[in-house]
């Protein structure tokens, strides 16, 4: 597992989907910005992940205008899958 270490105690949480939910995964160059207060990054993120509707690509499309993201600033990884 990325990011673990030998010697920490690590709990697992589950969280049943159910038909339309929508899993979003991020890394940290989506939020993260050197000028920017990273709650209110993520707080706008939120907002968009509530107003957008559609497939996962519209999703994934919608996120990356929205949040004004620069591929040249840094780099980040998305997943996005929608809930039969």
């Amino acid at each position: 597992m990325l990011g673990a270490f030998s010697g920490f105690d690590y709990s697992t949480l589950s969280t049943r989907l159910v038909s339309g939910d929508l899993l979003f995964l991020y890394t940290d160059g989506l939020v993260e910005r050197r000028d920017a207060d990273l709650d209110k990054r993520i707080e706008r993120l939120t907002t968009i992940l509530r107003d957008t509707a559609g497939d996962p690509d519209a999703v994934l499309d919608e996120v990356l205008d929205r949040m004004d993201f620069d591929r040249a600033a840094d780099d980040t990884t998305l997943f996005a899958l929608r809930v039969d």
